[in-house]
């Protein structure tokens, strides 16, 4: 195995673990709070949230990313970087505590101009830490970075949030642990990554970084209010309860899915930027890990559509049933969301990163005009919005990746069919299953019906990818076996062999 593909599975193997660990830590952590703080409650934290998440995909002005683009890197370049995101950030904090009194009018609600301002000083911090974030990236130290991560989560936003929800101040939680998380992570990854702690500036350095940087703070800037723009209209036209009830909704779906292509989307950039002279490679890399979240992706997706009911109410409980129409339209979006976050990497690794604005651009604008025209319909109505919104975004960016890699509409959808075939076997057995259920346990046992749902949901994924013949299944279940058959247990690991073995021959190209 040559050494790029070496260090590209352990950085993907540290990033999956990385992931999965936060999403079981993130989704203990949300039932917990969900059960002691009201709809309303988050619904007052979301409205703060969509200006500071906002504001934190463009505080750095994409320092974190041009480190990792840029092929010869000097000590100028990252002195440079980091003046640049500290002057960012400090910038971003004073814009948020000076508009919070606005933001607050605009909500009718005096609470978020409070929430803003405390939560401003996050701003400071993500511009120190961003220069060492880049560092440990482009090493593809995820190891490090997963150590980090995982450390300010739990010591930040679980401890202090759970804790302060449990004595009665739910509001000051959320704000207190997120803040806390965001201090933790800036000194770990200072600590982690070493980058040159000292400020410098010449223009040629900055020139650089800012080009490319410039541009992926665009994307951000654009994909940021993408994802808040539906809340910010929801939290206008609605009410807070409404609003609180789309964004768990959208918690359980987008979390989890942008959480998992995040594996692919942290680990592709850097390594597809050391194969920029050699497009054959970045194809090929593209359609396997296309065909790898799809495989996945593609049958969660179908079963939370089928599940929705059991798993808001099962473990949010009776009070959150409000959000499943939502969460079922969401997760039609998502199945979108997976082909456009794949192209993200190729587009910027090879330096077209301003043929990713446009499209976000439009991508926005069509989110916006939907949203406005339909919240008359409520929460779904802007559901839909964003479906639609993100099946152009999905054509739109698979189309501009195609071309750049030479590859044909065929070759894209081919990578593809093994997780729509998947889960179609998946969404058929649910659906045989759930009528079963409904009618031997009748209306209540919602987190038991969940649990033999998702027992059966495995089940099937497991026995279709052993069973299916290659031709419906491809090459991808045999590429994993071949690369992870070391972790499973000796008793099956030949059976899984001998099973998949059709396929290795394929995979291992």
């Amino acid at each position: 195995m040559d050494s790029l593909k070496r260090r590209t599975l352990r950085g993907f193997n540290w990033k999956s673990l990385s992931v999965l660990v936060q999403n079981l830590s993130a989704f203990g952590v949300s039932v917990v709070l969900a059960r002691l703080i009201s709809p309303q409650t988050f619904g007052l934290f979301a409205m703060a949230s969509i200006f500071t998440g906002f504001a934190l995909h463009i505080a750095t002005l994409g320092m974190e990313p041009a480190i990792v683009q840029r092929r010869d890197l000097t000590e100028g370049h990252l002195r440079s970087g980091m003046t640049l995101s500290v002057l960012m950030g400090l910038t971003i904090m004073a814009a948020l505590w000076l508009l919070a009194d606005p933001i607050a009018a605009f909500f009718h609600e005096p609470r978020v101009a409070t929430i803003l301002r405390v939560l401003a000083l996050m701003f400071v911090f993500s511009g120190l830490s961003s220069t060492s974030m880049g560092l440990l990236r482009r090493r593809l130290e995820f190891d490090l970075l997963f150590k980090a991560e995982l450390i300010a989560y739990l010591l930040g936003y679980a401890a202090v949030s759970i804790v302060l929800a449990v004595l009665g101040y739910g509001l000051l939680g959320l704000v207190a642990g997120t803040l806390a998380t965001q201090v933790i992570l800036c000194f770990l990854v200072l600590y982690f990554g070493r980058p040159p702690l000292r400020f410098g500036w010449r223009w040629e350095d900055a020139r650089v970084l800012i080009g490319f940087g410039g541009g992926v703070s665009l994307i951000r800037l654009f994909g940021a209010a993408a994802t808040r723009v539906d809340n910010i209209v929801i939290g206008r036209f609605l009410s807070a309860a409404q609003l609180g009830l789309y964004a768990r909704a959208y918690n359980i779906m987008f979390l989890p899915l942008i959480r998992f292509t995040s594996i692919f989307s942290s680990v592709l950039l850097p390594v597809y930027v050391k194969m920029q002279d050699d497009r054959r490679r970045i194809a090929d890399g593209y359609l396997k890990a296309l065909g790898t979240t799809t495989l996945f992706v593609f049958p969660l997706m179908a079963s939370l559509t089928l599940c929705a009911r059991y798993v808001v109410m099962g473990i949010y409980g009776p009070q959150w049933e409000g959000a499943t129409p939502a969460l079922r339209l969401l997760c039609a979006a998502g199945i979108f969301k997976i082909g456009s976050s794949m192209a993200g990497p190729v587009v910027q690794a090879t330096g077209r990163v301003y043929l990713q604005v446009w499209r976000e651009g439009i991508y926005l604008a069509l989110l916006t005009l939907g949203a406005l025209s339909w919240v008359r319909y409520g929460i779904g109505g802007v559901g839909v919005a964003v479906v639609l919104a993100s099946f152009y975004f999905y054509l739109a960016m698979s189309r501009q990746t195609l071309r750049l890699l030479g590859l044909g509409w065929r070759a894209f959808f081919k990578a593809q069919l093994p997780g729509l075939a998947i889960a179609a076997f998946m969404a058929a057995g649910q659906g045989i299953l759930i009528p079963i259920l409904e009618q031997s346990l009748g209306e209540g046992y919602m987190l038991l019906k969940l649990f033999l749902l998702v027992g059966a949901s495995g089940v099937v994924f497991l026995l279709a990818l052993l069973y299916l013949p290659l031709s419906i299944k491809g090459a991808v279940p045999g590429w994993i076996a071949l690369n992870y058959a070391a972790f499973l247990p000796r008793p099956i690991r030949g059976f899984v062999l001998n099973r998949l073995g059709a396929g290795l021959d394929e995979a291992r190209g």
